[in-house]
């Protein structure tokens, strides 16, 4: 545990200076005692090539050795890995099956990860809008953003549950507060049109701006636009 978490504490530079390949050498050492945390972060170090040569392959042998020991975020990491053929071949049923693991332990990506494949009915899973709500509720209460969008679209269009604007609209609050890009833009729409609250185009164009300054295109656009409508209604 010792060595893990100074690799850690290396990794952000938290009391130290920061330093990425010491970081490294320090989740290996630790890792090759098996301890499973260091074996999932030093994945992540070669999934990202944070200290180290990128190298997908060693990424996904190191997240499966964290999550033979029932790592929940060893197993979830995995699960991305299946998910989108990162370093295996892709594997939707093997992708379900690690994020079934992780989310029995409560791990929020995972039961958000989860309840997209119940949403969609993929990697052997019948398709179940409800369960994939009851899971995206479940993740989003743990504070996590993407489920917390998700949650808030199953609201404001009645999959998985019974519509409720107003509810979508403080789901999607949240997770603008904690930064979610596709949150702000979906909320400034809300406020745009006056759907499930009073119109207003300044709160709209605020969280538009929020979202371009982060990058998002379309909210770019709609910056521009309307700027111009309210530089055209104060004339």
């Amino acid at each position: 545990h010792a060595l893990c978490n100074l690799g850690v504490c290396y990794e952000p530079g938290k009391g130290v200076q920061k330093n990425e390949k010491l970081c490294v050498d320090y989740y290996i050492k630790a890792a090759e005692k098996g301890n499973a945390q260091a074996q999932r972060n030093l994945g992540m170090c070669y999934e990202k090539g944070v200290g180290i040569q990128k190298d997908s392959k060693l990424a996904v042998n190191w997240y499966s050795k964290a999550a033979a020991q029932g790592h929940p975020q060893g197993l979830c990491n995995l699960g991305v890995c299946y998910e989108h053929g990162i370093g295996v071949p892709q594997d939707d049923v093997k992708a379900v099956e690690c994020y079934s693991r992780s989310s029995e332990q409560g791990y929020a990506q995972a039961l958000c990860n989860l309840g997209y494949y119940f949403e969609k009915g993929k990697g052997g899973l019948q398709q179940d809008e409800a369960q994939a709500f009851a899971l995206y509720l479940k993740a989003a209460n743990l504070g996590r953003p993407q489920a917390m969008f998700n949650v808030a679209i199953c609201y404001e269009t009645g999959r998985g549950t019974e519509k409720d604007v107003k509810h979508a609209i403080e789901w999607y609050a949240k997770a603008v507060d904690l930064g979610h890009t596709q949150a702000m833009c979906n909320l400034a729409s809300c406020f745009k049109s006056g759907r499930g609250c009073d119109k207003s185009e300044s709160k709209a164009l605020k969280l538009y701006k929020k979202a371009a300054e982060k990058g998002h295109p379309q909210a770019q656009k709609n910056v521009l636009y309307l700027e111009q409508r309210l530089k055209d209604n104060a004339l």
